[in-house]
């Protein structure tokens, strides 16, 4: 007979023996406001010097917003005065590259890129006016885009453009919890046999002869 010791079967709650709970603390970020916004405009760019004046008409092939170029350009948090709970006026401009691809009378194309500027401001909860800011965008080319005009000198491309907008006040906190430590569990002293050890062993425990039915088995039973 092999004998093997048991692991112990913790506690559903709390740790065994007299061991007074401490608290640990660890530093997490707390969004303390936040605002879901969006915006829609028609945004004007000049695509020359990329696309040359004077080779027109000319039209949008495609509008496509370059992937990963969101980003935030800066923000600021403006405390209103009176105000209870306090609130402040929070201004991100964020920002995110859009390509473009014109096509000449002549068949040419042109491919160019260029920034388009978002400015967003919401009235937030601020109890410290250092907090920090953050913004989020995902902006969308709505494929709308209008005739290019020629102004002699210059060729402008205008099209829609939506963005969803997210900005959010927070700041490092501290949050406390109950620690007790390392348990310390009792010793087991008493050991069992373990009968797993004796049924895969074959040597010990035979496999039974049994056998399936066939399906005639089935079909005549």
């Amino acid at each position: 007979m092999i004998e093997t010791i048991i692991p112990p079967i913790p506690p559903v709650n709390g740790c065994p023996g007299d061991r007074p709970p401490s608290q640990a603390c660890i530093k997490v970020q707390k969004v303390y406001d936040a605002r879901r916004t969006r915006i829609c405009e028609l945004r004007q760019f000049s695509a020359s010097p990329d696309v040359p004046s004077g080779l027109g008409p000319y039209v949008v092939i495609s509008c496509e917003i370059v992937p990963n170029s969101d980003r935030v350009i800066s923000t600021s948090i403006v405390p209103i005065p009176g105000t209870i709970p306090p609130l402040a006026e929070v201004n991100a401009v964020i920002a995110c590259d859009v390509e473009f691809v014109v096509l000449d009378s002549f068949g040419t194309e042109y491919t160019f890129i260029r920034e388009v500027l978002f400015n967003v401001t919401v009235i937030l909860y601020t109890p410290d006016p250092n907090m920090l800011v953050q913004a989020e965008i995902q902006c969308e080319c709505l494929d709308a885009c209008l005739e290019p005009f020629d102004t002699g000198e210059c060729v402008i491309v205008s099209c829609y453009f939506g963005a969803f907008i997210q900005i959010k006040v927070h700041a490092e906190a501290e949050l406390c919890v109950k620690e007790y430590g390392e348990c310390l569990w009792p010793e087991i002293s008493t050991q069992s046999p373990n009968p797993c050890i004796e049924f895969l062993d074959p040597e010990v425990t035979d496999f039974p002869p049994f056998n399936l039915p066939q399906q005639e088995d089935f079909a005549n039973s």
